[in-house]
């Protein structure tokens, strides 16, 4: 091939070139990229890495304070008529959860969700190393929150729960290990066996991260809109709170009384493109079992 054929085969490959590239920009000019990320978004695909890194989420970092009675004595015989207490902290822990997806179609999915599946102590952020071991004094909440759960039962469920209980003391102290994971007492246990809804262990954060059932089933997809993105269909196969619809029930309420309806909810894990400022939400707050807006 001479000079000049290969010089005209260039000149012949740049204008088609140029020429597609033209097309394809006029073409680009049609285009709303911010819709079409949008859409992407909603879809939620398998594997993506918008679904891989929700995955693992929550994650962040727990900081836990508590509170040392430095005049117990003085306010048990009188001296003193209000407690005073030393903030004791921070105790850190890392946390992450773990979103397990159950199924997954074009416009929903379901999963099972445990936000605290990693739960490890971090001594480096505490306010000390060997902070758990530390010793402080709190009030017995066993024995009062039993009194105040007791106080408008029959005189005999009284008289025993007083009888039981002669000998505790209305403080403890504990280390701080102990009041986290590890809060009980025997009366406690006695208790648990015949009173409703009474735990064994007061632990804060033994309770506070116990392995709850929490299955959600969301909308996805363009097809339900993006406004409804990620909008609880269901939790726990029920699109209300039977604990506190029961509860609604018995008092004779409303449902406007005490929001257990879970129409128009977000789990709080995602939420929909193109929120603003003023904006209204519907969150579902699983541990007091009950919708907040």
């Amino acid at each position: 091939m001479s000079s000049r054929d290969c010089i005209l085969c260039k000149l012949i490959s740049l204008t088609i070139t140029a020429v597609v590239c033209s097309v394809l920009f006029l073409a680009s000019l049609h285009i709303n990229y911010q819709w079409e990320f949008i859409k992407e978004h909603v879809r939620f695909r398998r594997n993506s890495p918008q679904q891989n890194e929700w995955t693992h989420s929550p994650h962040g970092m727990l900081r836990v304070y508590m509170f040392n009675v430095t005049n117990a004595e003085s306010f048990l015989n009188g001296t003193d008529l209000r407690l005073k207490i030393q903030q004791i902290g921070p105790i850190a822990y890392h946390v992450t959860g773990l979103n397990e997806i159950l199924s997954q179609t074009s416009d929903s999915v379901t999963f099972r969700r445990n936000p605290h599946n990693i739960f490890e102590f971090d001594p480096s952020a505490s306010s000390s190393p060997d902070i758990l071991n530390q010793t402080i004094i709190m009030p017995n909440i066993i024995l009062l929150s039993s009194a105040a759960k007791l106080h408008d039962w029959v005189f005999f469920v009284r008289h025993a729960f007083n009888a039981i209980t002669i000998n505790e003391s209305a403080f403890l102290k504990e280390t701080i290990n102990y009041f986290l994971w590890d809060f009980t007492i025997p009366t406690l246990s006695l208790l648990a066996h015949y009173v409703p809804n009474i735990v064994s262990n007061c632990g804060l954060l033994y309770n506070a991260i116990r392995p709850k059932e929490l299955i959600y089933n969301v909308k996805i997809g363009v097809d339900n809109g993006i406004e409804n993105f990620f909008r609880v269909n269901t939790f726990n196969n029920k699109t209300y709170f039977p604990q506190q619809r029961a509860f609604v029930k018995r008092a004779k309420k409303s449902d406007e009384y005490c929001p257990v309806i879970l129409d128009n909810s977000f789990d709080n894990s995602f939420f929909p493109p193109l929120l603003t400022r003023e904006t209204e939400l519907n969150i579902i707050a699983t541990e007091s079992c009950r919708t907040l807006n």
